[in-house]
């Protein structure tokens, strides 16, 4: 039999044979077109071959390798390879997370035994929601046509399915009440006084600006990755406008756009506040890390709204969606005003309200007379 191992850039396999001269035959595999896994299943299929007394490498050639006998795995990382500058980094980063999740469910199967009903029970998980699965179905069409492309799978696409899901309820919507941001911006405020007495945080630098964050939040109901990366040169003093989002977002929801908040004082002082003494391409709040953000956001939920514990920054979204409705602004106006997509997302908070729709059509007529 054969052994394997690297030397320089090669992987080599080595055969031994005192009847055979030379005794030794070596066969190289370059490390930059060979992966070890690759190689390993070379070794695999030779071995078997020259115990049956099928292949003699010191006379034949190796035999080929069926592009079929390699694994997913090892076909995933090639597609990577081969994509690699046809997609941007976000791209490139979900499609590693999706399709290194699917490894993991088809047992890392050999490619010839991959077939269009393994792909559909990965997409078709109960676990994932409906919007969940058919982006999970892009990124798996798009990798089994190049299995396709390649001639490494027979896949028919048209096979590859979304299952309807019988009952789909809706989530439930987390928020907080207006009394409850109350008490937690004072408690921070309590916390933060003691922590710099304490010497804990700074004078110059601490976390009263969370208190600031949350009104923000809660009163423009922006996603709080969009509020990290505003700049000064985003508020047109002018206008009192703030930019967001990006002119080559792909979704309605990213699209750059303007929210006029000139009639909302207190945002507009936050802007003028933060804005002072920065530079244009500064960052309006002057932190960009989301998670570190949300950590310290949970650390004084956990300790004055123990109830609410559970729920994060993203949460103050939600609460400005409800809190709009409650206050009777048209769902279109709200819809607008959020970003939805759709009108539907907005009427899932119209419903979590649970408005009385019979007293809304009952003081309509009477106001008529």
């Amino acid at each position: 039999m054969s052994t394997l191992y690297k030397t320089g850039q090669y992987y080599v396999i080595k055969y031994t044979s005192s009847s055979k001269n030379p005794n030794e035959k070596k066969l190289y595999y370059n490390r930059k077109k060979y992966r070890k896994s690759a190689v390993e299943d070379i070794k695999r299929k030779c071995d078997e071959l020259y115990k049956k007394g099928e292949f003699d490498p010191w006379r034949q050639k190796v035999p080929s390798m069926n592009v079929s006998d390699i694994y997913i795995k090892e076909a995933v990382e090639e597609y990577f390879i081969h994509k690699k500058g046809d997609w941007s980094n976000h791209t490139s980063s979900v499609n590693k997370v999706v399709l290194q999740h699917f490894v993991q469910c088809t047992g890392d199967i050999l490619v010839a035994q991959l077939t269009a009903n393994d792909v559909n029970k990965f997409i078709n998980r109960s676990s994932l929601k409906l919007e969940s699965r058919k982006s999970h179905k892009t990124r798996l069409n798009t990798f089994v046509r190049w299995l396709n492309k390649n001639e490494k799978t027979k896949i028919d696409i048209s096979e590859i399915k979304v299952n309807k899901m019988e009952c789909n309820p809706p989530d439930i919507i987390r928020y907080f009440r207006e009394e409850e941001l109350k008490k937690l911006i004072e408690g921070i405020k309590q916390s933060v006084k003691s922590d710099i007495e304490k010497g804990y945080q700074k004078h110059d630098r601490n976390s009263l600006w969370l208190c600031d964050l949350i009104w923000w939040q809660y009163k423009t109901g922006l996603r709080i990755g969009e509020t990290l990366r505003l700049r000064v040169s985003d508020y047109d003093a002018i206008t009192k406008e703030i930019r967001v989002g990006h002119e080559k977002a792909k979704t309605k929801a990213a699209n750059n756009v303007r929210m006029p908040i000139h009639g909302i004082k207190h945002l507009n002082e936050i802007v003028e506040r933060y804005s002072k003494g920065k530079k244009p391409e500064d960052l309006l709040f002057g932190r960009v890390d989301v998670k570190r953000t949300n950590r310290t956001f949970k650390k004084y939920t956990k300790k004055y709204l123990p109830d609410k514990e559970h729920l994060s920054i993203h949460d103050l979204r939600h609460t400005c969606c409800i809190e709009l409705l409650r206050r009777n602004v048209s769902p279109y106006k709200v819809m607008k005003w959020m970003r939805h997509s759709s009108i539907k997302t907005t009427m899932q908070y119209a419903d979590a309200l649970n408005m009385d729709l019979g007293n809304d059509v009952a003081e309509a007529w009477n106001g008529m007379g």
